[in-house]
């Protein structure tokens, strides 16, 4: 999946560069959507390259919640071993 977001982000921004080429904005004034739009490809394809990877703060927080449920349930399971053999 990754791999078909970088492909279709090289692909639109090689075609608002060919697109830009042929036909140039004409005034500054419009020049604004033009780079919005290179500057939010570029973007993308350094987040997809070059990001965080795995480590980012989502998975970093839903491994935690995993790990505290995970000590929660070693705790109870502990205390109910310690209840049944007492």
């Amino acid at each position: 999946m990754k791999i078909l977001a970088i492909t279709a982000n090289c692909g639109w921004l090689v075609f608002v560069a060919i697109m830009t080429i042929k036909e140039p904005p004409p005034a500054t004034a419009n020049a604004w959507p033009l780079i919005l739009i290179y500057a939010t490809l570029i973007l993308n394809l350094w987040a997809l390259l070059w990001g965080g990877g795995t480590h980012n703060w989502l998975s970093l927080f839903l491994q935690r919640k995993a790990l505290e449920e995970q000590k929660k349930i070693e705790i109870l399971s502990g205390k109910s071993h310690d209840e049944h053999t007492a």
